[in-house]
């Protein structure tokens, strides 16, 4: 029986750091100038409306906030300290979903069902 997580949270490294190389770390998360990324489960977009990125110009500031959010230090004092720069440029690229119905993921139950899930890059 699948279920569909809560969250999904996804990472880039290059594939040299991942197979693993003595001057390389496979922690090194990248964006790869990626240009949009989804997910879809069970026929459901996630975010709704999918991110369109431009790493070099800087706009990314939507995905960096959804993650912020979602890992809980958005609108709050405290930080992971990721900023936006180290975000985009520092090796904690993450790209966080959630994937609630309600898209508040505060702990409440959410109804689930088994869906199939994918992502797109």
């Amino acid at each position: 029986m699948d279920q569909v997580p809560r969250r999904i949270i996804l990472g880039m490294v290059a594939n040299a750091d991942f197979v693993g190389q003595q001057r390389t770390t496979p922690f090194f998360f990248q964006n790869f100038n990626l240009r949009d990324i989804s997910i879809t489960a069970g026929g459901v977009t996630f975010p709704t409306a999918p991110y369109s990125l431009d790493f070099p110009n800087g706009k990314y500031a939507r995905i960096y906030h959804d993650m912020q959010e979602a890992i809980g230090y958005a609108g709050t004092l405290e930080s992971n300290g990721i900023s936006m720069f180290r975000y985009a440029n520092g090796g904690f690229c993450f790209f966080v979903f959630n994937l609630t119905n309600s898209q508040e993921d505060n702990g409440a139950r959410d109804v689930r069902s088994n869906q199939k899930r994918e992502q797109r890059v």
